[in-house]
């Protein structure tokens, strides 16, 4: 495989991983997400550098984080109003 293809493999995979870590992170408390958003950002920085993008890794990194920051609060969202609708229907319910 080129040097090319490699690259490009790499930063095709960092992509494709941006639903499940979206996912992950909208399941961590809300106070826990900023900082795993953090960790998060630093793992692209260094897949920007293995893969060689030079200057252009900041603006593959800030595309990146903004999609990831947009997937988590949407899929927050999606998982409050979830497990609100849940809580009203246990209380219906009379669960305890």
């Amino acid at each position: 495989m080129s040097i090319r293809a490699e690259r490009e493999a790499l930063l095709k995979a960092a992509i494709a991983k941006i639903p499940k870590l979206a996912s992950i992170i909208a399941a961590m408390p809300l106070s826990e997400q900023a900082e795993a958003l953090r960790i998060t950002e630093r793992s692209y920085w260094q897949i920007a550098a293995k893969a060689g993008l030079g200057e252009k890794g900041e603006q593959w990194v800030s595309a990146i984080m903004d999609r990831l920051q947009a997937d988590t609060e949407s899929m927050s969202v999606g998982t409050q109003l979830l497990l609100r609708a849940l809580y009203r229907e246990v209380v219906r319910l009379g669960v305890r």
